[in-house]
């Protein structure tokens, strides 16, 4: 299940996990321990992060639109508890939520985060925001948590927050589904100065309204793509690909076999390689989502046999170059031990 040895030549300069989640839910703590936990368990050496908002450790008083700097404030706690177990890297970049529907007014929540964690460009960690986009008619494909319409890109406020981000140089996370791409590209056409960070391979879906149609979402999927890379202030998180909604999930069997995972994943990896070219590519884990259905070490070697045809300068991109220059990421933080 683990990968070779060889890795340490096939990502000399260590990996940065572009996608992760620390949360304490009922029936699951995915905390700074776990976490660490997971990456000592590959033979990858990981020197950085970047967390993605989650809904966790919200404040519970203050004014509505603040509370969910109370995550960053849990997020700086939790990268000190994996400094002590021997981890610098956690949260090297953290993506938080603010609601951008505010419009303009958004910028004093976004300003309160960077008062927190600073901006990675001068050395801090915040990177950026993420606001749910996901949505479709079926309902089943949708998370209550993140309520959204289906014209939300299109939303003159919504928009306005964003250009706030763009304004203070952070980017875009991008959570929608396979479906919604094409609102993608005209959000980016319009905003060209934002960078947006389209999560999960840009949502493909085969299960719900969609189930036994991959081949037809395949291909709506590669066409839309293909427009939004014309859009060069777009870059694309690799994974995701084990979310029950996209179909591709493994049988149990062959949850444990990285060359499996690979070959499930494999068209949507390569077309994308072709589309964007691996700069403007890069790898996640979506731990602990992904983590539910294959392990963490399974899911970076299938990365392993994906990666493998590809340049030592490639795979530099994939693995931390473009999640450097799409976050703004500071220099080098250090690594975490590798697996005994």
């Amino acid at each position: 299940m683990t990968i070779p040895e060889t890795s340490a030549e096939m990502f000399p300069e260590g990996v940065i996990d572009a996608h992760h989640h620390l949360y304490a839910r009922p029936g699951i703590n995915y905390l700074a321990e776990e976490y660490v936990s997971d990456l000592r368990s590959t033979a990858i050496k990981f020197r950085g992060s970047i967390h993605v908002q989650a809904r966790s450790h919200y404040r519970t008083s203050g004014a509505e639109a603040c509370r969910p700097m109370g995550e960053t404030e849990f997020l700086l706690s939790e990268a000190k508890r994996a400094e002590a177990l021997g981890f610098g890297g956690l949260c090297l970049g953290i993506v938080g939520f603010a609601d951008l529907t505010l419009g303009a007014a958004v910028r004093e929540v976004i300003e309160g985060h960077l008062q927190l964690a600073g901006h990675v460009r001068e050395g801090g960690r915040f990177c950026g925001i993420r606001h749910i986009l996901a949505w479709d008619a079926d309902a089943r494909l949708l998370n209550p948590a993140y309520p959204t319409t289906a014209d939300l890109m299109h939303d003159t406020r919504f928009r306005e927050g964003l250009q706030v981000l763009a304004d203070l140089d952070l980017a875009f996370d991008a959570w929608l589904l396979a479906p919604q791409l094409p609102q993608l590209v005209g959000l980016a056409q319009a905003l060209p100065d934002l960078r947006i960070v389209l999560n999960h391979c840009g949502g493909p879906v085969g299960t719900g309204a969609y189930a036994g149609q991959l081949p037809e979402v395949f291909q709506h999927w590669s066409v839309a793509v293909a427009q939004l890379a014309e859009c060069k202030n777009v870059f694309v998180k690799v994974g995701g690909l084990g979310m029950p909604l996209t179909g591709l999930v493994p049988d149990t069997a062959a949850r444990n076999l990285p060359a499996e995972l690979a070959r499930l994943w494999r068209p949507w990896t390569d077309r994308l390689l072709d589309t964007y070219g691996p700069e403007r590519l890069m790898l996640e884990s979506n731990a602990p989502a992904d983590r539910t259905l294959y392990p963490f070490a399974a899911g970076w070697a299938a990365f392993w046999h994906i990666l493998a045809p590809l340049s030592s300068q490639e795979r530099r991109s994939l693995c931390a170059g473009t999640a450097e220059c799409a976050y703004r990421l500071a220099g080098p933080t250090p690594q975490v031990s590798r697996r005994p």
